[in-house]
């Protein structure tokens, strides 16, 4: 350490360090770890996991450790929450709410059971499209309702992607509108937005 040419004499820099890996980094890390615990508590999944992900490092091997397992277990129940509405939406027929459910789910990159569930049944709500979904008081949709629906559907998971810095995995969706919704409004958007 050196300060306007002149050095500080190493026990002043041990004492420096010491302090700093003694009290700061553990406020420090207590302070993120409640921060974390409110966004689980608030259904910010995806947040509070990459804030986890940082914590880490700070927490393991000290007495921090539990506190901070037990605040991954609250995300971990949260996002279970999510997809469990997610697969009720589902079977009330709301399958684009479903999709979008999930998707805030699985988009966390976290390696617990429950994103993975998340990650498997949004792959299958896709796959299956908006089939045996009804519009308005039992009506069934027509080719063109379900067509626009996932078109909306797409786009508005393509934005979100790409709010959440998921490009590449937004890009997939906006040129499936491209491709397979040509002249429509959403394809005209998707196409802006792959040219930003």
């Amino acid at each position: 350490m050196k300060n306007t040419g002149h050095e500080f004499p190493e026990q002043y820099v041990k004492q420096a360090r010491e302090w700093v890996d003694e009290t700061v980094i553990p406020d420090l890390a207590k302070s993120q770890l409640r921060r974390m615990q409110e966004l689980a508590r608030d259904g910010k999944i995806r947040t509070a996991t990459e804030l986890a992900r940082s914590l880490e490092v700070f927490a393991a091997g000290t007495d921090l450790e539990p506190k901070f397992r037990q605040v991954l277990g609250q995300i971990e129940a949260t996002a279970r929450s999510a997809v469990e509405e997610a697969e009720k939406m589902a079977q009330a027929g709301e399958t684009q709410k479903a999709i979008q459910k999930l998707g805030v789910v699985a988009s966390v990159e976290h390696d617990a059971p429950v994103f993975e569930e998340a990650r498997a049944k949004l792959a299958k709500l896709r796959e299956s499209g908006t089939t045996g979904t009804t519009t308005k008081k039992g009506e069934t949709p027509t080719p063109d309702d379900s067509a626009a629906r996932q078109r909306k559907a797409w786009l508005s998971l393509a934005k979100n992607l790409i709010l959440n810095q998921k490009e590449s995995e937004a890009r997939r969706y906006l040129e499936l509108i491209v491709k397979n919704h040509p002249g429509s409004p959403e394809a005209t958007e998707a196409d802006r937005l792959l040219r930003e």
